[in-house]
C-alpha cells in the first residue's frame, strides 16, 4: 500500500504509540481497546439484571481493562435497556482506607462534587460521616444530591482484592500492643461496613437511586470473599469470569491498535509474538509493554536512519529487528526497568529505589506476588528519605511511556497519595526486582523469628541466641539496617527485638571473654606448676650433690683410716652404699628436672599453637568473606555484561531481507471485526449503529478499488439497511423531524399536519398519536431516559409528552416565533429549543420554568446540540455562524465564523472536542 493510501486511513498526526504498556487502558482509549468482541455486551447483561457484577480473572487477563475501556464507554452511549446514558461515574480502589476512598470518590467533580477544592473537602467529610453511619450509607448519599430518576450512579471498585491484601499491611502501621488490637479491629469493621454498603445499594431497586456497583478482582482471592455475609451469593449471581483470549483475539490486540496508530506489523513478527505468548495469560500486560517498546525502538531507529524529512513506505513498518532490539518478551521488561534504575542520578537515590520497591512488594504465605500499596508518607518513613527524594524516583519509574509505578504520571503527589506498583507482572519479569523481593522476604523472616523468640525471652520461655542464630542476625541487622516503621509491617515489638538481639551479642561476647580468662588462667597454673617441679628438680640435685662431696672426702680418708679397714668395713660399706644411693638420687633429680623442663616447653608449645590456629581461624574466616563479597560482585559484574554484551549484539544484528507488507491484513481484520458488530446490531435492530459499523468500513475518497474492502457481506447488509422494510403512513401533511428513542425500539414523527406520531420500529404499527399543537411540528427529539419527548413548533411553543401515556406534561411558552429545534442535555434536566425570534432558550424541563435566554445570533436559529458534558450548547443558525454557549451562565464563548449560507444542522463529537 503507497504511503498516501496509508495517511488516508490513518494521517500523521494519529501515528502515537497505541500501546499502553503495564498499566490497563483507559476510558478515552476505547477505540484502541481490541480483542475483546462480545464481552462488554455480556457485561451490560449481567449488570442489567443483578445491578452487581463481579469482574473476575487471573492476573493480568484484563479486568481492568475491559471495564474502563469495554464497558464504561458502552453504558455512556446507552446501551444498556432501559437505564439511558446519564451516568455518574465513581472508580475507586479499597486500598487502606476503603470508606474514605469511596466518599473522596463520590466527591469527584464528575460525580457529585463541587468544583472548589475546599467545599469539595468538606463534602467528603460530610459523606464520609454519611458512610459511617449505616448500611444506607451509598444510598442516603445518592439521596441527598437529589438524583433524578434518569440518572444511574455506578460504582467501580477496582482491584477488590485490596480488602484481603491491604489489611495486613495496614495493620502494621499501627501501633504496638492494645493499640495494635483496636486498629485492626477498626480496620475490620471498615471493610465489613464497606462490602455492606454495596449490597445493600444495589439491592434498592425500586426504593430509592438507580445504583449499581461492579467490581474488578483476581480470581485466585474468591474464596477470601466468604469472610463477609452475602457476599458470596451477590458475586455468584453477578460473576463474569474474563475468557482466555483465542490466538486470533491476540493477533487482533497486536495488529488493531498499530492500525489505528497509523502503522503496521510484519506477518513474521505478529506470529513470533503469538508464540511467545503461547497460552500463559499472564503474558498479555508483557506483551503490551513489548508492542509498546517495539513501537518507540522502531520510530525512534527510522528517526536517526532519515528523518521524518524523508520518510518512506517503511517509515512505519514494525519488524522482528525492533522487537528482537528491545529484549523481546523475556528481557524487554528486565532491561527497560534497569534503564529507568541506573536513570537515577546517585547511588543514593538507587538504594532509595531499592527501599521503595521491597516496601510496595511482598511475598504471601503461598509464595504468590502481592503489590502492597502504601502512602507516600509512609515510604518516607519506612525508607528513611526525604519526600522529594522519594518523589524523584517515583517520577523516574512513572514518566510516560514506563508506568512501573503508581498513580500515573501527572497526578499530584501529596503525603496521603497512594504509592503502588502498576502490575504483578513487574515482579515476576523483573530480575532486579525478584532478588529484592526475595531479599525483603528472607529479610522478614528473620526478623519475624527475632521478635517471636525476644518474645517468648520476655515471659522466660526462651535463652538467648547462639553462635549459629546470631552470626545472621548481626549480618541482617548490618546490612539491611532495619527501622521502627519498617519493623511494624511484619510484628510488633521491634525495640524488645533489638534489646534481645543487643542482649544476645553481650552475652555472647561475655562468653567469649571468660573462655579467654579461663585459657589465661589454665596457662597461668600450668606454668606454676612447672615453675614448682623444676625448684624440687634444683633441690634434689642440691641434695644429690652435698651428698657426692661427702662421699668425696669420705674416699680421701680411705687412705688414712686403711689400718682400720678391717674395724671400719662396715663403715666403708655403708659409705659405699650411700654414694650408690646418692649417685641415683642425682641422675633421679636430673632426670625430673629435664622431665619438668620438657612439660613445661610442650604446655607453652601447646598454647602457641592453640594462639597460632586461632590467629589462622579469623583470618581464614576474614578471608573467605572477603572471597564470598569478590565473588559475588564477580558475578553480579558478569552478569551485567552479559546483559550489556546480549543488548550490544541485538543492536548490531543487521537488518534481514526486505519488509514486508502487511497494512491489508491489519484492515482486512477490521473490517470483519466491524461487519460482525454490524450484523449483531442490525438484528437487535439497531439500526443506527449498525449504520456507524458500515459507515467505518467505507472507503475514503480517493482511494483505489483493488483496496476497497467491501465484499458481497457489506453491500447485502447495506441493502437490508436501506431498501424499504415498511413504509410508515399516517400523517396528513409534511414529515419534517424523525427521532429514535434511546433504546431503539420506537421512532417519533413530527408532522405539518400539527401532530407527532410514535411508531413501533420492530413492526412498523403506529403507537400513539400525540395532538395539541396548533401549526406544523417541525422538531421532535426523546430525552436521554426515552421516558419523555420535546416537540417544537411552528405555533411558537414546546411541548413535553409523557412517552409511556402520551399525554401532554406541559407547554412551554415564550418564543415569539417558531420553534425550528428542541434539544435535550445529557442529564434530561434542561432542554434547550432555537427559534425564528433569532433566540435559544433554556428551559427546566422538571418545572417547565424558562431558565436563560440566549441572545446574540441575527437570523433565525435552526439547531441546537449539547456537548456529551452537558456543559455546552451550540447552536445554527441562518445568520451564516455557529455559536458555542456556557450552559451555566448563558454566556456566549465563542462564535465559529466560514459558512457562507445558513447552518442548518449542528451536533458534538463523542469526546466534546469537536
Amino acid at each position: 500500500m503507497s504511503k498516501q493510501t496509508l495517511d488516508a486511513v490513518a494521517p500523521p498526526a494519529a501515528r502515537f504509540n497505541p500501546f499502553p504498556g503495564l498499566r490497563p487502558f483507559k476510558f478515552d482509549e476505547s477505540h484502541l481497546f481490541f480483542g475483546r468482541d462480545g464481552q462488554s455486551e455480556r457485561l451490560l447483561a449481567k449488570l442489567a439484571s443483578t445491578r452487581f457484577l463481579a469482574v473476575v480473572g487471573t492476573s493480568g487477563s484484563g479486568k481492568s481493562s475491559l471495564v474502563h475501556a469495554g464497558l464504561l464507554p458502552a453504558l455512556y452511549s446507552g446501551f444498556m435497556p432501559g437505564a439511558g446514558s446519564a451516568w455518574r461515574i465513581a472508580i475507586m480502589r479499597p486500598g487502606n482506607d476503603p470508606l474514605g476512598n469511596l466518599a473522596r470518590a463520590l466527591n469527584e467533580p464528575a460525580v457529585f462534587g463541587p468544583a472548589d477544592d475546599t467545599a469539595r473537602a468538606l463534602q467528603i467529610n460530610f459523606t464520609e460521616a454519611t458512610l459511617r453511619r449505616g448500611s444506607l450509607g451509598l444510598v442516603e448519599t445518592a439521596r441527598h444530591q437529589q438524583m433524578p430518576p434518569t440518572e444511574n450512579l455506578l460504582i467501580v471498585a477496582d482491584q477488590f482484592e485490596e480488602l484481603f491484601r491491604v489489611e495486613q499491611s495496614t495493620q502494621s502501621f499501627a501501633s504496638s500492643g492494645t493499640q495494635a488490637g483496636a486498629h485492626a479491629g477498626e480496620q475490620e469493621n471498615d471493610r465489613a461496613a464497606f462490602v455492606k454498603l454495596l449490597l445493600e445499594a444495589r439491592q434498592r431497586r425500586d426504593e430509592g437511586p438507580n445504583i449499581y456497583v461492579v467490581l474488578t478482582m483476581r480470581s485466585d482471592y474468591l474464596g477470601d470473599c466468604a469472610q463477609f455475609w452475602d457476599l458470596p451469593e451477590a458475586i455468584n449471581d453477578g460473576q463474569y469470569l474474563i475468557p482466555r483470549l483465542t490466538r486470533a483475539q491476540i493477533r487482533d490486540a497486536i495488529t488493531g491498535p498499530a492500525f489505528v496508530g497509523g502503522a503496521e506489523i510484519t506477518p513474521r513478527l505478529v506470529n513470533r509474538l503469538l508464540n511467545d505468548v503461547g497460552d500463559n495469560p499472564d503474558q498479555l500486560p508483557i506483551l503490551q509493554h513489548a508492542l509498546m517498546r517495539t513501537w518507540d525502538h522502531c520510530q525512534a531507529s527510522r528517526q536517526r536512519d532519515g528523518g521524518t524529512a524523508g520518510q518512506t513506505d517503511n517509515d512505519h513498518v514494525i519488524d522482528l529487528e525492533d522487537y528482537e532490539a528491545i529484549g523481546g518478551m523475556t528481557n524487554a521488561l528486565s532491561l527497560h526497568a534497569d534503564e529507568a534504575f541506573y536513570e537515577l542520578p546517585d547511588e543514593r537515590h538507587r538504594k532509595v529505589a531499592e527501599k521503595v520497591f521491597k516496601a510496595l512488594t511482598e511475598k504471601g504465605p503461598d509464595n504468590r506476588e502481592i503489590r502492597r500499596p502504601v502512602t507516600l508518607g509512609a515510604l518516607c518513613d519506612v525508607v528513611e528519605a526525604t519526600e522529594p527524594e522519594i518523589v524523584r524516583v517515583i517520577e523516574t519509574f512513572r514518566q510516560e511511556g514506563r508506568s512501573f509505578l503508581m498513580p500515573p504520571v501527572g497526578t499530584t503527589l501529596t503525603t496521603e497519595s497512594l504509592i503502588d506498583i502498576s502490575h504483578e507482572s513487574l515482579m515476576r519479569n523483573w530480575q532486579r526486582l525478584k532478588l529484592w523481593v526475595q531479599s525483603e522476604a528472607d529479610s522478614a523472616q528473620l526478623y519475624r523469628r527475632l521478635a517471636e523468640t525476644a518474645q517468648l525471652y520476655a515471659a522466660k520461655k526462651a535463652e538467648l541466641w547462639g553462635r549459629l542464630d546470631l552470626k545472621p542476625a548481626l549480618k541482617w541487622r548490618k546490612n539491611t539496617e532495619p527501622n521502627p516503621f519498617w519493623a511494624k509491617r511484619y510484628a510488633p515489638g521491634f525495640q524488645n527485638a533489638l534489646n534481645f538481639l543487643a542482649a544476645s551479642k553481650q552475652k555472647r561476647l561475655d562468653d567469649i571473654a571468660q573462655r579467654r580468662t579461663q585459657r589465661r588462667e589454665d596457662a597461668a597454673r600450668t606454668k606454676r606448676e612447672l615453675e614448682s617441679a623444676q625448684a624440687l628438680a634444683e633441690e634434689q640435685q642440691k641434695r644429690a650433690e652435698e651428698q657426692a662431696n661427702s662421699a668425696r672426702k669420705l674416699r680421701r680418708l680411705a687412705g688414712a683410716a686403711i689400718l682400720l679397714a678391717l674395724l671400719a668395713v662396715a663403715a666403708a660399706w655403708a659409705a659405699f652404699s650411700s654414694y650408690r644411693t646418692a649417685e641415683a638420687q642425682r641422675v633421679s633429680a636430673e632426670e625430673q628436672r629435664k622431665r619438668a623442663q620438657e612439660s613445661e616447653g610442650k604446655a607453652l608449645l601447646q598454647e602457641g599453637y592453640a594462639i597460632t590456629a586461632r590467629n589462622e581461624a579469623l583470618a581464614a574466616a576474614k578471608d573467605a568473606e572477603e572471597k564470598k563479597r569478590l565473588a559475588e560482585e564477580a558475578k553480579e559484574a558478569e552478569e551485567l555484561q552479559k546483559k550489556l554484551v546480549a543488548e550490544q549484539n541485538l543492536l548490531l544484528q543487521g537488518k534481514e531481507s526486505e519488509l514486508q507488507k502487511s497494512l491489508g491484513d491489519s484492515r482486512s481484520l477490521l473490517y470483519v471485526s466491524n461487519q460482525l458488530l454490524a450484523w449483531n446490531a442490525f438484528d437487535q435492530k439497531n439500526y443506527l449503529r449498525a449504520q456507524d459499523f458500515l459507515d467505518a468500513s467505507f472507503p475514503a475518497p480517493g482511494t483505489p478499488a483493488k483496496n476497497d474492502l467491501r465484499s458481497f457481506d457489506w453491500f447485502y447488509l447495506w441493502r437490508q439497511m436501506h431498501d424499504e422494510k415498511q413504509t410508515l403512513k399516517g400523517h396528513a401533511g409534511f414529515v419534517y423531524s424523525l427521532s429514535y428513542s434511546p433504546d431503539g425500539r420506537t421512532l417519533a414523527s413530527g408532522s405539518g399536519d400539527g401532530t407527532v406520531k410514535l411508531w413501533d420500529v420492530a413492526s412498523g404499527a403506529e403507537k400513539l398519536t400525540l395532538k395539541g399543537h396548533a401549526g406544523s411540528v417541525v422538531s421532535v427529539s426523546y430525552s436521554p431516559d426515552g421516558r419523555t419527548l420535546a416537540s417544537g413548533s411552528a405555533d411558537k411553543t414546546v411541548k413535553l409528552w409523557d412517552v409511556a401515556s402520551g399525554a401532554e406534561k406541559v407547554t412551554l411558552r415564550g418564543h415569539a416565533l417558531s420553534v425550528w429545534s428542541v434539544s435535550f442535555s445529557p442529564d434530561g434536566r434542561t432542554l434547550a429549543s432555537g427559534s425564528d425570534d433569532n433566540t435559544v432558550k433554556l428551559w427546566d424541563v422538571a418545572s417547565g420554568a424558562e431558565k436563560v435566554t440566549l441572545k446574540g445570533h441575527a437570523d433565525r436559529v435552526l439547531s441546537v446540540s449539547f456537548s456529551p458534558d452537558g456543559r455546552t450548547l451550540a447552536s445554527g443558525s441562518s445568520d451564516k455562524t455557529v455559536k458555542l454557549w456556557d450552559v451555566a451562565s448563558g454566556a456566549e464563548k465563542v462564535t465559529l465564523k466560514g459558512h457562507a449560507d445558513s447552518v442548518l444542522s449542528v451536533s458534538f463529537s463523542p469526546d466534546g472536542r469537536t
